[in-house]
């Protein structure tokens, strides 16, 4: 005989049946989901103990909301900028040292390391001014320099350049004052197609580069160090216009035309970047892309440099105070007409 209530307590306990069939199974995806996540956790922290810092932070990206309670991201970045400040150390980037010593924390040899950059900005800012010193003729300045810091150690020899320039200028002043304009316009010629007038400086820019094929756009912001070298001089000093009367040379300073005779830019280097959307990543694209703008920048930079106006009249100044010096070497004082 039919029993409505047995039938519908049958149906209420398979009901129950699956519900609780359901629930478990959720329980057992959200364990093992979890359990996959302390897996990779734990292979970041494998990565950065044997110093995979670029491992262990792409192991981390792939956690998503994943907690990160050992503090592994920091560690593994600190690890990566740690190993750029040893490039930058042996690149003689010094300036970069230390800028990176003041964002990472201490470590046991960042106060050497900090001693040593420092070291090397002073000794790069000593060889910089010497540098000028000789371009510009004014070796006795080079002593000077040398004398005033005796911890630089001149193992490139500035001193002894420096002491035979002074004794070859010393020798041309005892030429004879007899030559004729044309003997002395030919010596002109010869000394001065040596004679050019070398800016070097060390620059920094920031290059922005927007990849293309992406569909939410960002930029990458480039940090570029490069150095710059422009040469200037007179190509042609026969040009140079110039009447003596006695002792005294009168030239023509309008005759002078100094020209750009090199523009240089070398030791490009990339030394930090920045991404305005983190989706950005370096493909081969984007490198090539990075490496086409680094190429117009350095265009850029050398008709900038070669084409700068104060440049040009440092370049004069100097080309004239060598002329000076050396007529004055040859018993003539000069006066410059027409300037």
């Amino acid at each position: 005989m039919f029993n409505k209530n047995t039938f519908w307590h049958k149906q209420s306990d398979f009901v129950r049946w699956i519900i609780c069939v359901f629930l478990i199974a959720c329980m057992l995806a959200l364990s093992g989901c979890s359990a996959d996540g302390d897996e990779v956790y734990e292979e970041a922290v494998l990565a950065l103990e044997n110093a995979e810092y670029e491992n262990a932070i792409r192991l981390l990206n792939s956690l998503d909301e994943h907690k990160d309670p050992r503090n592994i991201r920091e560690q593994a970045e600190n690890g990566l900028l740690r190993i750029e400040v040893d490039n930058a150390l042996q690149a003689g980037r010094f300036a970069s040292v230390i800028a990176l010593l003041d964002i990472l924390p201490d470590f046991p040899e960042s106060s050497s390391i900090r001693e040593q950059a420092e070291a090397g900005v002073y000794r790069t800012g000593i060889i910089t001014d010497i540098t000028n010193a000789l371009n510009h003729g004014n070796f006795e300045e080079v002593l000077t320099i040398l004398d005033r810091n005796p911890q630089f150690e001149d193992d490139t020899g500035f001193r002894r350049q420096a002491i035979l320039e002074i004794e070859r200028r010393d020798a041309e002043e005892q030429l004879s004052l007899q030559e004729d304009l044309t003997t002395l316009s030919e010596m002109i010629t010869e000394m001065f197609q040596i004679v050019s007038l070398e800016i070097h400086t060390h620059n920094t820019r920031l290059l922005k580069v927007e990849p293309r094929g992406l569909l939410n756009p960002g930029t990458i912001t480039v940090v570029l160090e490069f150095d710059s070298i422009v040469k200037f001089g007179v190509a042609n000093p026969e040009t140079i216009k110039m009447r003596r009367s006695d002792h005294i040379l009168y030239v023509d300073a309008s005759s002078i035309q100094i020209e750009v005779l090199d523009s240089i830019i070398r030791n490009t280097e990339q030394v930090d970047s920045f991404y305005s959307n983190p989706i950005i990543r370096y493909t081969q694209a984007v490198i090539t892309q990075i490496l086409e703008e680094i190429t117009s920048l350095e265009k850029t930079m050398e008709e900038q440099i070669g084409s700068s106006e104060l440049n040009l009249t440092m370049a004069r100044r100097s080309f004239m105070n060598s002329f000076e010096a050396f007529c004055l070497g040859l018993g003539l004082s000069v006066v410059w007409e027409n300037t």
